[in-house]
């Protein structure tokens, strides 16, 4: 045996170092697609991923032949590079399957020998689809000839012997795997409308059926809209039925709630109904959780907060309003408002006759006035409630002791004077009794 120099050595070394990384690169590029995709779940066993199916093949992941042409999805994505989506992927009128199991024609080709006449309409007639100079035998290469120019799913062989994945030489399997619902869009969260709208799709062609509030379910399509939903929690399923009969056992549900009910505004506090004063302060409240916008004497709305102070105001009627806003957007339509007088300065009151000392009569006539000539008054004795009274006025059977006489004037415009006046007496009892 002839004994390498160590130079010889070194080069066979880089030469087997440098086929093994060429190798390496090109392994992955020979199993694409479906060998970069095969750590990926394959539910349906065809060879083809879940993942390279739904993005790169379109085709069923829970359906091992998709076309049901008798070849699996992933033979015909590997091998026999027909479309899995069609069973006839060049329209010959042979099916995929029959081209490459039984006939050994172009799958891809419609006229395998370009003479002009379709596979389908040669092996019909029962000429050689793969020979042009065929003279039209009764059987055709393969076999006899069946109804329509093929035959049924699972027979043959494919070419170079074996079974392509995911067949096994059987028919396929019936499909009993439901499909799977899946909500697009959709209304959620709190909403101040009665009306919702839902988009749908399913991982597979199927027809829906719909239900709101756990209420049956009846057939739909996307979109699916709801109205005149009533305040409160709402629930919206969906579920998918493929051509097969399976039915989504987990249905894809949305929840939302309904709010069309505008909070109650309520003014706390404010000014009384008649004042000289030309400020005012309000504070108000709302039934929920709200913003406010206030305006004064038919005014323009603006945002507000409670308290809110206003200054600077004109002698005359005033009116002040506030109305509420939630959350949603829904505004209360009957605003609470209040209404005030600020009249220039309050009427002043004058006794100008009475008891005064000690007296010795039992009875009193007292009589006032005022420089507002359309004031009215209002009198007490000895602080008893406050009563209208007209001047003169008179007590009869009063009893001995300290007497005590107020009265005050009204304005028309309801404003009184701060400061009523006051007569002051004694009555002493001579011993006579009442006189």
């Amino acid at each position: 045996m002839p004994i390498l120099s160590s130079v010889a050595r070194v080069r066979l070394s880089w030469r087997v170092i440098a086929v093994a990384a060429i190798a390496t690169a090109i392994l992955p590029v020979a199993a694409s697609p479906a060998s970069t995709h095969r750590r990926d779940r394959d539910r349906d066993h065809d060879g083809l991923s879940d993942r390279y199916e739904q993005r790169s093949s379109h085709t069923n992941p829970r359906m091992a032949d998709t076309d049901r042409d008798g070849l699996s999805d992933g033979y015909e994505v590997r091998t026999s590079r027909t479309d899995p989506r069609r069973a006839d992927t060049d329209g010959d009128g042979l099916s995929d399957r029959d081209e490459v199991r039984r006939y050994h024609t172009d799958p891809r080709k419609a006229d395998t020998d370009g003479d002009g006449i379709s596979d389908g309409a040669e092996v019909k007639a029962g000429s050689d689809p793969k020979d042009p100079k065929s003279p039209g035998a009764t059987t055709p290469p393969g076999g006899s000839t069946p109804p329509g120019g093929g035959t049924p799913p699972g027979d043959g062989t494919p070419p170079g012997g074996g079974t392509p994945p995911g067949d096994g030489g059987t028919p396929t399997p019936a499909d009993t795997t439901a499909p799977e619902t899946t909500i697009l869009t959709g209304t959620a969260g709190p909403q101040a409308t009665g009306t919702a709208t839902f988009t749908f799709t399913a991982n597979e062609t199927a027809t829906f059926q719909c239900r709101i509030d756990g209420g049956p379910y009846l057939p739909c399509t996307s979109p699916k809209t709801y109205s005149g939903l009533t305040d409160g929690a709402h629930t919206f399923d969906v579920r998918a039925k493929d051509t097969a009969g399976n039915v989504d056992a987990t249905p894809a549900s949305a929840s939302w709630s309904v709010d069309t009910t505008p909070p109650q505004t309520t003014i706390t506090s404010g000014p009384p109904a008649t004042t000289t004063d030309t400020t005012a302060q309000f504070t108000f409240s709302a039934s929920e959780v709200a913003t406010f916008q206030c305006r004064l004497d038919g005014g323009a709305w603006a945002t507000c907060s409670s308290p809110a102070a206003l200054s600077g105001l004109a002698l005359g009627a005033h009116t002040y309003e506030v109305r509420a806003i939630d959350g949603l957007g829904n505004i209360d339509a009957t605003p609470a408002q209040r209404t005030w007088t600020i009249e220039a300065v309050a009427p002043d009151t004058t006794i100008t006759n009475g008891p005064s000392g000690t007296s010795f009569e039992f009875s009193a006539t007292l009589t006032f006035t005022s420089p507002d000539p359309n004031a009215t008054f209002e009198c007490r004795m000895n602080g008893d409630a406050w009563a209208v009274c007209t001047s003169p006025w008179t007590y009869l059977n009063l009893l001995a002791g300290d007497q005590l006489f107020e009265v005050r004037a009204k304005s028309a415009g309801g404003s009184v004077d701060p400061t009523p006046a006051s007569r002051a007496w004694f009555i002493q009892d001579s011993g006579g009794g009442i006189s």
